[in-house]
């Protein structure tokens, strides 16, 4: 089984809301996010639950999970020990916390701008992350939101025991 995770970041690392005070939505991330989400396991909060329906994403299934009182390191394992599913997490810091030691790839909106967040993204350590330039978009969106967006797939760099 493999485990992704979807973020939604300033250029800070700041987990951005997609809606902005309007409560409207980017089209170019939800569409990246249907991508990344249709037909896949989702594992999510009761607040990201709300966005995936609401946005009319299609999800094979959804497994919310609560992080109110923090994320229950027993229901991570058995969760990362389902086989044969690829399991995407949408949802707050807690839960990437959670989840990021046994990721594989992250699905990255990164917005260019700097803005008021409450919640950060895990550190990735780069140097555990590659970055491969054709999955990578770079999306002109200055006149219409006053930034940019760029998205990209990170990969989990794997690398042999020394013997």
């Amino acid at each position: 089984m493999s485990i992704s995770l979807f973020g939604n970041t300033d250029i800070n690392d700041g987990i951005v809301n997609i809606y902005d005070k309007m409560n409207r939505t980017q089209p170019e991330v939800i569409e990246y996010m249907k991508e990344c989400l249709n037909g896949k396991t989702v594992i999510t909060d009761e607040f990201h639950a709300g966005i995936i329906e609401k946005e009319g994403i299609k999800p094979k299934e959804i497994v919310v999970l609560s992080d109110t009182f923090g994320i229950d390191n027993n229901e991570v394992d058995r969760i990362a020990r389902i086989q044969g599913a690829e399991h995407v997490v949408f949802g707050s810091q807690e839960l990437y916390e959670a989840f990021l030691p046994r990721a594989s790839t992250i699905y990255m909106v990164r917005q260019h701008i700097v803005m008021i967040t409450f919640n950060e993204f895990p550190e990735l350590g780069y140097e555990d992350w590659s970055i491969d330039p054709s999955e990578v978009k770079k999306i002109n969106t200055k006149k219409k939101y006053s930034f940019d967006l760029t998205l990209a797939v990170y990969r989990r760099k794997f690398t042999k025991k020394a013997e």
